[in-house]
């Protein structure tokens, strides 16, 4: 038991093709199920990027592959209220991902969008939250993803390269999950 559960980024995506070759992510995917499915107090689960991908796909929606990769600092729009979102207006958070979520599931609300992603938050319930960005990444850890990987970052639909506001919206992200639990 626990009371809050993270399920995480990573390179590969969550469709069913992904989940037959990474045996973890069909156990996340069936632990989600499994989540929904009790009627009993549950942990908090928070998906970021792969997780919010799973948690899609474990509860009905779908997600599309997208031609290019985005990776850079964007900036989120708040559509409606969730307590994680509390004292955030239009943060700057890093994306790094391929894949966007194209339907959400049946009892899913969305809670943020931008310019390059419909979707990047959604709630399902008090329980479940789902962000397609990377509230987790700071500049350094994009400095040392850019430099192992490869990876480019850009302005993506900011113009703003803020660092410093994005680790503060994302420090403010975290204490406000801390105190759902």
């Amino acid at each position: 038991s626990c009371d809050l559960l993270i399920l995480s980024g990573g390179p590969m995506s969550a469709d069913a093709s992904s989940r037959a070759k990474h045996q973890f992510l069909e156990e996340d995917f069936q632990l989600l199920q499994q989540l929904n499915a009790h009627d009993e107090k549950q942990p908090f689960v928070l998906g970021i990027c792969l997780g919010a991908q799973l948690m899609t796909w474990a509860f009905g929606g779908t997600v599309a592959e997208g031609e290019k990769m985005l990776a850079g600092w964007n900036e989120i729009e708040i559509l409606s209220t969730h307590p994680a979102f509390d004292g955030l207006v239009r943060p700057l958070q890093c994306e790094i991902h391929y894949n966007h979520i194209e339907r959400l599931p049946k009892d899913a609300d969305i809670v943020a969008t931008s310019l390059c992603d419909n979707v990047e938050a959604f709630a399902i319930g008090t329980q479940f939250l789902g962000v397609g960005y990377h509230p987790e990444v700071t500049a350094e850890d994009m400095s040392f993803i850019s430099k192992t990987y490869g990876i480019r970052f850009e302005n993506l639909c900011s113009t703003t390269k803020g660092a410093k506001e994005a680790f503060e919206a994302s420090q403010r992200f975290f204490e406000n999950i801390r105190s759902l639990i």
